[in-house]
C-alpha cells in the first residue's frame, strides 16, 4: 500500500523476427525506483525554505560571499539595515555596505584588521547605508563549505540603539548636565594627562578655580530658574576666553575650573585670569532684567604649586578664597603662606571649641576710669 516514485523510460524493441507485423510496436520499458531519491530532494527543498523562513525572520542581517567578498545572498533584514535592495547588492563586493572590507575577501579582512583573532569573532564597525549616513554595527564572520566552493557567512548586527546609549552614559559620567561642560570626573582625568605630559616634556599648565560672586543672593532674590540661566551664561563667557586645548569645567553649584595647558609663564596665566573676570563682571540679561555678579579666581601653576591633582585643586581653593576675603572681583596667585593661614584658622578654631568644652575660658572685666571725673 505504499506509494512509490519511479522513473519510466521507453525504448524501440526488436528482437531480430523477421515478421514486420510482429515487429511493429514492440518497446522495451524501463522503471527505475527513485523514491529515495525525490524524499532527499523534497527534504533539502524543505530545509532550504526553513532557512529562509528564518533568514527572514531574523532581525540581524545575513550575508553570503564568496572568498572575493562578491555576495551571493542577503536577508531581509540587510535590506532594511542599509536601504539597498536584494538586486542592488548580489554580485556587489560587501565593501559597498562595510567599507573596512573594500578590495579585500572576509579571511583576507580578518587577518589585515585583527591579526591577532579568528574568523567567528565579534567585530564593531561602521556600515555605510544607501544615503550615505554611517550605521555602527557588530559583524561575525564564519566561514562554511557549500556547492564544491569556500564561503563566508557575515552575520551583521546594527548596533545604532546601543551606541547611543553607551554615548549617552559617557555624557552623563563626564558631563555637566546643565551646562555641557566637563565635570569633575573628566577634569581630573585630563589634568592627570597634563600632569603626564609635563612630567615628560616639561613646561607648565595653570589651573584656575572660579567661584561666582553672590550667587545665593541671585537664587534668593530671583529664583534657582534664573541663577541656572547665570550659570549657563557665564559657562558661555569662559568659553569664549579659552583656547582648542582648554578645558573649562563646572565642579559645582557657582563652582568653575579651568585648565589652561601649555602656559608660558606666570604672567601669561595671570593676564588670562583678567580676562575671565572681565567677562563675568557685565552684567547678564534675564527676561528684560540685568543681573549683576562679579567672580573670585584662585590661580595656581604645575608643578609649582602642587604634585597632585588633589594639593593642586585644593590649592587653588584656597588662593580663591583668599580673593573673596580681598573683596571679591579679584584674582590671587597662590602663595604657600595662604596654606599656612587657612591651617593656623583651623588650628585656632579647633583649640577654641576645646577650650569650650573643658571649661577653659574665663572672663575678666577690667574697667576703665576718667580720672577727671572719676567716673567708670
Amino acid at each position: 500500500g505504499l506509494d512509490v516514485h519511479v522513473e519510466i523510460a521507453a525504448v524501440p524493441y526488436d528482437d531480430g523476427a523477421d515478421d514486420d507485423l510482429q515487429a511493429l510496436g514492440r518497446v522495451m520499458v524501463i522503471a527505475r525506483d527513485v523514491t529515495q531519491r525525490n524524499r532527499a530532494l523534497s527534504d533539502a527543498a524543505e530545509r532550504s525554505d526553513n532557512l529562509w523562513a528564518v533568514m527572514d525572520a531574523v532581525a540581524d542581517g545575513i550575508i553570503a560571499t564568496d572568498e572575493l567578498g562578491l555576495i551571493d545572498v542577503v536577508n531581509p533584514a540587510i535590506e532594511r539595515m542599509f536601504g539597498y535592495s536584494a538586486n542592488e547588492l548580489i554580485g556587489q563586493h560587501i565593501g559597498t555596505i562595510l567599507p573596512a572590507m573594500l578590495g579585500m575577501g572576509p579571511k583576507q579582512y580578518v587577518d589585515n584588521q585583527y591579526p591577532n583573532l579568528l574568523l567567528e569573532r565579534d567585530n564593531e564597525e561602521s556600515g555605510l547605508h544607501q544615503d550615505g549616513r554611517t550605521v555602527p554595527v557588530e559583524a561575525v564572520i564564519s566561514a562554511t563549505t557549500g556547492s564544491g566552493r569556500q564561503q563566508y557567512i557575515c552575520a551583521i548586527r546594527d548596533i545604532t540603539a546601543r551606541k547611543s546609549f553607551e554615548d549617552r552614559l559617557r555624557t552623563l559620567a563626564t558631563r555637566d548636565i546643565l551646562t555641557g561642560l566637563a565635570n569633575r570626573n573628566l577634569l581630573s582625568e585630563r589634568l592627570e594627562k597634563a600632569m603626564h605630559k609635563v612630567d615628560t616634556f616639561k613646561g607648565q599648565f595653570a589651573l584656575m578655580y572660579v567661584d561666582l560672586d553672590q550667587f545665593q543672593n541671585i537664587n534668593d532674590a530671583f529664583g534657582h530658574e534664573t541663577g541656572d540661566e547665570v550659570i549657563k551664561l557665564a559657562s558661555r563667557r569662559l568659553l569664549t576666553c579659552v583656547r582648542a586645548n582648554d578645558t573649562v569645567a563646572r565642579v559645582g553649584g557657582d563652582e568653575f575650573h579651568i585648565l589652561l595647558a601649555d602656559i608660558k609663564n606666570e604672567t601669561e596665566a595671570l593676564e588670562m585670569a583678567q580676562d575671565f573676570l572681565n567677562a563675568l563682571s557685565s552684567p547678564y540679561m534675564i527676561d528684560g532684567r540685568e543681573i549683576y555678579s562679579s567672580a573670585s579666581i584662585g590661580v595656581g601653576l604645575y608643578p609649582a604649586h602642587g604634585n597632585s591633582v588633589s594639593t593642586l585643586m585644593r590649592n587653588v581653593d584656597t588662593a580663591a578664597n583668599t580673593a573673596k576675603r580681598y573683596g571679591r572681583a579679584t584674582y590671587k596667585l597662590y602663595l604657600p603662606s595662604m596654606s599656612d593661614e587657612v591651617h593656623r584658622r583651623v588650628e585656632l578654631g579647633h583649640q577654641l571649641r576645646r577650650a569650650l568644652e573643658n571649661d577653659e575660658l574665663s572672663l575678666h572685666y577690667q574697667a576703665k576710669v576718667f580720672r577727671y571725673y572719676m567716673k567708670i
